[in-house]
């Protein structure tokens, strides 16, 4: 999210060392710079945090990092895919084998 504001908005944003009792595992948070001295914003397309918040979720998904996860994530998911596929012909042929063996087992009786 930082890295949203300071090179893609072009917005001073620090990262705050500060943790929450019932949050332990989150640590930090954000404080970004939207107005000047004066008061007027400093970009004139996000005047509130509201906007910055909607901003900042349009360029999360085209972040570098997050594009490379995603399609390691895509890979790893059909190799996965592929896996069981596999498994499940495997099986799908063993399980004719079983049930002939249970068939001659009720004809014995």
């Amino acid at each position: 999210m930082v890295d949203c504001c300071t090179k893609g908005l072009k917005l001073p944003a620090q990262i705050e060392d500060k943790s929450y009792s019932r949050d332990w595992l989150i640590r930090g948070r954000i404080r970004v710079q939207l107005k000047d001295d004066g008061g007027k914003a400093l970009v004139a397309d996000i005047p509130s945090r509201t906007a910055l918040m909607l901003r900042i979720a349009e360029l999360v998904p085209k972040h570098p990092m997050r594009s490379k996860r995603a399609q390691a994530q895509q890979q790893q998911q059909e190799k996965e895919a592929a896996q069981a596929a596999a498994t499940a012909a495997a099986s799908t042929g063993s399980a004719g084998g079983k049930s002939k063996g249970k068939d001659k087992k009720k004809n014995r009786r």
